[in-house]
């Protein structure tokens, strides 16, 4: 019975201390256990303490004799070696409320799973500190996918990419002679990429040897075959560096933007391309990129509305103002 008293009063010191972050003196510590109901001596309430840093909890004494304070430090343990502080459990609820976007896919089952295992093995208190976070801190995350991408294509495309092995596919166009239509693909995978709330797979075509992007989402079957694929010089990394997004047409080029207050501010707080660089000039900014002209630049562009205006180069320039025409009559062809 004893021990059971000991492990109990030991277990409402840490909740006291967790409580108050601030820190108590020995005789605060003492009074809050009577209160509660755990009579003990001051000399316990020492012993106490003594035993829950042994046990590895962060328990730290600031301060010298009878007014000095004893802190539980913002730290969950996962074991002495492995420990976590508040500001780090606050990027970990970050990352999971951005990973939401990932909703619907075959990885998202897995992407929770792994979160509440680590919650689970960080404790009661961690968990609590994350639920609290919810009180002051929101995120939005980007679109969500809408339809989910089987998890048997996903698991295939990954052990082709990880083992070195030509992939088969079935999978429908949506652009070109080909679209709508379903197609055999053989492909050497190179690599799985995730963009614009989507993943895609990068390889290279067989018959054309080219590299291309494929959305995972149209891979209607997928097959690893026996037959062996050694990618030669191939980076991800450089692959997808000259694009806004997934788009691999159009020709890579110096693209100068004015941008006017108030996106100006707003464009200038993100980082758009790994390319860009911000020149703050009279009521706004210019805004330089190196990477390729295609629709996806078009349309993020358009949507700064009237802020935006191109100043080089001119085939960006037409294709905006194109794009632009083409809104403008369909909205007068639906008004008239």
């Amino acid at each position: 019975m004893a021990r059971n008293e000991t492990t109990a009063r030991v277990l409402k010191v840490i909740h006291i201390l967790e409580i108050h972050p601030q820190g108590l003196s020995i005789r605060d510590l003492y009074q809050k256990l009577q209160d509660d109901g755990f009579p003990c001596s001051v000399r316990t309430v020492y012993r106490d303490l003594e035993a829950i840093q042994a046990a590895y909890f962060p328990v730290t004494r600031e301060g010298s004799g009878d007014e000095s304070k004893w802190k539980l430090e913002s730290i969950a343990t996962l074991n002495e070696k492995v420990q976590f502080s508040y500001h780090e459990l606050m990027a970990l609820f970050l990352a999971k409320n951005t990973l939401e976007n990932l909703q619907g896919s075959g990885l998202y089952p897995h992407i929770r799973s792994f979160f509440t295992r680590l919650e689970k093995a960080l404790g009661p208190g961690a968990s609590q500190e994350i639920e609290r976070l919810r009180e002051y801190m929101a995120i939005k995350p980007q679109a969500t996918w809408q339809s989910g991408v089987s998890q048997e294509i996903l698991d295939t495309i990954y052990d082709a990419c990880a083992e070195g092995h030509v992939l088969e596919i079935d999978y429908t166009s949506k652009s070109g002679e080909q679209k709508d239509k379903v197609a055999k693909r053989r492909l050497g995978p190179e690599g799985i990429y995730f963009a614009d709330s989507g993943v895609y797979l990068i390889a290279l075509d067989l018959n054309t040897q080219t590299h291309k992007t494929y959305a995972i989402a149209r891979i209607l079957q997928a097959r690893m075959t026996t037959d062996a694929y050694e990618s030669k010089n191939f980076s991800l990394a450089e692959y997808i560096k000259d694009s806004m997004g997934v788009l691999r047409q159009g020709e890579i080029s110096d693209v100068e933007l004015f941008i006017q207050e108030p996106m100006a501010s707003y464009v200038s707080e993100r980082r758009w391309h790994q390319s860009q660089k911000i020149i703050r000039v009279d009521n706004g900014i210019r805004l330089k990129l190196h990477l390729r002209i295609n629709d996806e630049l078009v349309r993020w562009v358009l949507g700064l509305g009237s802020c935006a205006e191109v100043v080089s180069p001119k085939a960006l320039h037409m294709q905006v103002q194109d794009e632009a025409a083409k809104i403008m009559q369909k909205i007068d062809k639906n008004v008239a």
